[in-house]
């Protein structure tokens, strides 16, 4: 459970589990809590009830250090810093080489776009990286985050906001990205979410459904709804949420 104050509940009654290596989809409406679900893994908040566990072990339990290197997460809008391409993707795990560097751009579909900088990997980028498109920023993000041998990803609505070109290239990034990794995904790209082993549908009463996506879509319920609303072009409703909910 979790709650911003006591007349803001956001999220209750919330239990499902992970096998190591599974792709799990949170979808739902937005403003439902999927957000601040996945942001308990690294402790960016705690429940307010109950418990996350890892390994069978309650995470409080972990020192933040030693529980945040085990997580990887990648967020909508791309966080990089006024420095070099080189430095950004660095960031992820400071002693790297030039040749880890370059070897984890390839995988993210960035290295050829990196090359055709000014100044290639030593090219400076402004402050959030505005310097550079919003796909190339994602594609950055995803080197940095694959630099890291962490075996939990965290992906929040990573393909907002792109466009079909960079969706694809991001898309093929993060399948890379999320080899061999226990992955949790939010989107509302449900193409992308329907790649999963598994989605979670959340409601504001919890969870509406889980299951595979062939077994949801058999079912009717909530997610057929969804994707069917999808290939009509119809928009999903939005919750009325707390400020603080974001």
């Amino acid at each position: 459970d979790f709650l911003y104050d006591e007349r803001s509940p956001v999220l209750s009654d919330i239990n499902f589990q992970v096998a190591p290596g599974e792709h799990v989809a949170i979808v739902g409406e937005s403003g439902v809590g999927k957000s601040t679900l996945l942001a308990a893994i690294p402790r960016l908040h705690d429940p307010a009830g109950g418990r996350v566990l890892i390994d069978g072990e309650d995470i409080q339990d972990f020192t933040l250090d030693s529980l945040r290197g085990q997580v990887v997460v990648l967020l909508q809008e791309s966080v990089l810093f006024a420095g070099t391409v080189r430095e950004n993707i660095g960031l992820g795990a400071p002693n790297s080489s030039n040749e880890d560097i370059e070897r984890v751009a390839a995988l993210a579909n960035a290295h050829d776009f990196i090359e055709a900088l000014p100044d290639g990997y030593d090219t400076v980028v402004g402050e959030r990286g505005e310097s550079l498109s919003a796909g190339q920023r994602q594609r950055i993000a995803i080197a940095r985050a694959a630099l890291r041998s962490a075996p939990i990803a965290i992906l929040d609505e990573p393909l907002t906001g792109l466009d079909e070109e960079n969706a694809r290239a991001v898309r093929d990034a993060l399948d890379r990205l999320t080899e061999g990794r226990t992955c949790l995904l939010i989107s509302h790209d449900l193409q992308h979410a329907g790649g999963c082993d598994r989605i979670v549908v959340l409601s504001e009463d919890g969870i509406a459904e889980i299951g595979t996506p062939a077994e949801l879509l058999a079912q009717g319920g909530a997610y057929a709804q969804m994707v069917r609303a999808s290939e009509a072009g119809i928009s999903p409703p939005t919750r009325e949420k707390h400020a603080e909910d974001t």
